[in-house]
């Protein structure tokens, strides 16, 4: 039974898993570029010259590449 003062579960359900999608959104471009490095260190230097030439030839959707998979597990 559900008192009078308190969100349906439902409620705290969405804000979890909309909380969980916002981290995720956020996190992703880090993770896209630290793969990145780690599968081509001879052609990507740093961090920095990765974003920029992610940003460069795909454009700024390059950095959200599959990101709507991490979004459906969640």
């Amino acid at each position: 039974m559900v008192a009078a003062n308190e969100a349906p579960v439902w409620v705290d359900f969405a804000a979890g898993y909309l909380g969980g999608v916002c981290g995720i959104i956020v996190g992703h471009p880090f993770d896209t570029i630290k793969v990145r490095l780690q599968t081509r260190p001879d052609v990507y230097k740093s961090g920095t010259d990765a974003f920029r030439s992610i940003i460069k030839t795909e454009g700024p959707r390059g950095l959200f590449k599959g990101v709507l998979a991490p979004c459906i597990g969640m």
